[in-house]
């Protein structure tokens, strides 16, 4: 995830290097795809493993709801810094 990160992070803009900028960031997106999609398979599977009989659904949920409370907090942040941070020329 940090490698996708790093590469978007670190991608010249389109008037510097052209059309290599968004090949680079769909690069980057990809890697990050990858990485998360390796983690839920295992994360699901440790959950519902460690879940008191019964109650596998309610702990295999909270992954899923973890991730959806980091949205929404990355959104908020986007929001929030959007009036303060300048435009780039």
């Amino acid at each position: 995830m940090s490698v996708g990160v790093i590469t978007i992070a670190s991608t010249l803009g389109y008037a510097t290097i052209g059309r290599l900028a968004p090949v680079l960031v769909v690069l980057g997106r990809l890697l990050q795809g990858f990485s998360a999609g390796m983690e839920l398979g295992g994360v699901s599977v440790y959950l519902a493993e460690i879940a008191t009989p019964g109650h596998k659904g309610f702990y295999v949920s909270w992954q899923s709801a973890g991730q959806q409370v980091a949205v929404m907090s990355a959104a908020l942040f986007g929001v929030a810094l959007s009036p303060i941070l300048p435009p780039t020329k």
